[in-house]
């Protein structure tokens, strides 16, 4: 049974996931891979770049240096210089992807601190989640930093069991690479200090937190040692990074946006009748959180029960005092919430005594998800405008001369030399032909929110008219039922 949970979970990590590949990419991935590809061109290990962690960057240089290797065996290229990121892609994506099918894994050993039947459904609940399907598809830090906690939580739970220091040690590391990867990783050491504070196996308590503290000090400085080595760049990118975080929202106001992406991860879609399958599977979060509560009342359940509910509750009280949200900051707790909903299940139908309920239970919470990962995955297949843009100007543009594209997904080869800004109308087509610019690519993403309230926005209205009317217009990308995406339009400076 795990063996197709776990062939499931690589099927829709793995699916569609090239598309696009090598000209369009996901927000951020181009400052991860194009960081690792300057690693491998210089050989400077100093990243220059904290906005994450420096573990993703590091590997991905390891893994774009093992693309390098295997083209140049094949005759492909023989130097650095003729690669570029779009090069990279596919074979980051895959290393991503392995990530979440080894989270899959680890869910499941979490789960037998339970039960079997406990075991499967947590399993089977993390592999279908759209979120973590989707995030895999990426060469970002969510899908490893969501790993690197669900590994922690069960390093704790061995060290809970067995009270050996090696496994405070260990659940210590894997929360250093957890920060290594994205800052907030670091609250996973809640976990194996709260197992040295409270488990009847831990004979030496203070041993076992210094144990802890160090391998999590070990963890971050081996897998982002700049963190250290450069620690006034470090501390200055922090601080800004912290400040994007702070504008002042109404905590419950966040926190209620967050129970909305939740539900829509468990839904069939984020609208209509669709989202409202997500009810079930939020249900049965909340009641296995209280059930996991009432375990705490138990000698014999106490510290697992703790493990499993002390980083979800605290990292969601962190997200909810966090002014910048999107779905995929949800990441590191959603295989604590699968497996809140797999003990739910699994409570629910022992109190019955009816097998049938847990399958039906287990079928309302895995369809939904399961059918919009998949529905995900296969409109992932389709071209998209930014793609059908980015290949045609490789094809059509005169090489070597310089363009200005205002949609980071769009991304070209070095024979078309490009800069990115996302405010194009910031400047004029003289200042642009005066910087040796020949041509402008724009996305409706950039404009459509101008032009829909002109008299709202009148002086950015103003400044694209008056590009437009300095500009030749060389050819537009429209979305279709077979081609989503934005409109792309392609400008030629007079």
């Amino acid at each position: 049974m795990f063996g197709a949970i776990l062939g499931l979970s690589i099927l829709l990590s793995y699916w569609s996931i090239g598309t696009g590949v090598p000209h369009t990419a996901s927000t951020d991935e181009p400052d991860i891979v194009g960081r690792s590809l300057k690693m491998m061109r210089t050989g400077d290990l100093n990243p220059h770049f904290f906005d994450y962690g420096g573990f993703t960057i590091y590997l991905h240089t390891l893994v774009g240096s093992a693309r390098f290797g295997a083209g140049a065996m094949s005759g492909r290229w023989t130097s650095l210089d003729q690669i570029w990121e779009g090069d990279l892609y596919l074979w980051c994506r895959a290393a991503t992807a392995f990530f979440n099918v080894m989270t899959v894994y680890v869910m499941y050993r979490i789960g037998r601190r339970w039960s079997e039947s406990v075991a499967v459904a947590a399993a089977l609940l993390t592999a279908v989640h759209p979120y973590l399907t989707r995030q895999a598809h990426f060469a970002l830090t969510d899908t490893p930093l969501m790993f690197f906690v669900a590994e922690t939580t069960l390093l704790a739970l061995v060290a809970s069991e067995r009270g050996a220091l090696r496994w405070f040690l260990l659940a210590g590391l894997t929360t250093g690479l957890a920060a290594a990867t994205k800052y907030n990783g670091a609250m996973a050491l809640i976990l194996p200090l709260a197992v040295a504070i409270t488990a009847p196996t831990v004979q030496a308590r203070w041993p076992a937190i210094l144990a802890a503290g160090t391998g999590a000090a070990l963890g971050l400085l081996a897998a982002a040692p700049y963190t250290l080595l450069d620690l006034p760049r470090f501390l200055n990118a922090f601080g800004s990074l912290a400040s994007h975080f702070t504008n002042v929202v109404p905590p419950m106001e966040i926190a209620r946006t967050y129970v909305k992406y939740m539900r829509i991860g468990l839904g069939f879609s984020n609208h209509g009748v669709g989202l409202w399958f997500g009810w079930p599977g939020l249900l049965l979060i909340v009641i296995g959180a209280a059930l996991l509560v009432g375990q705490l009342f138990s000698p014999a359940r106490r510290t697992a029960a703790l493990v499993a509910l002390l980083f979800p509750t605290m990292y969601f009280y962190m997200l909810s005092h966090q002014s910048l949200m999107f779905a995929r900051y949800l990441l590191p707790m959603i295989p604590a919430t699968c497996l809140a909903m797999a003990i739910a299940i699994s409570e629910i139908a022992g109190r019955l005594g009816r097998r049938p309920v847990a399958i039906v239970l287990l079928l309302l919470t895995v369809v939904p998800p399961a059918t919009q990962a998949a529905n995900w995955d296969r409109g992932e297949q389709n071209v998209k405008t930014e793609e059908l843009a980015a290949s045609w100007i490789q094809q059509n543009l005169p090489p070597g001369q310089l363009i200005v594209i205002d949609d980071p997904r769009i991304r070209l080869p070095p024979s078309h030399p490009a800069a990115y800004a996302p405010r194009l109308a910031l400047r004029t087509a003289d200042e642009y032909k005066k910087d040796g610019v020949a041509y402008l690519v724009t996305s409706s993403q950039q404009t459509d929110a101008y032009f829909a309230d002109p008299a709202t926005y009148a002086a950015q209205v103003a400044a694209w008219n008056r590009l437009y009317a300095a500009s030749e217009f060389v050819k537009i990308f429209r979305p279709a039922a077979t081609t989503p995406g934005s409109t792309i339009t392609i400008l030629k400076i007079r």
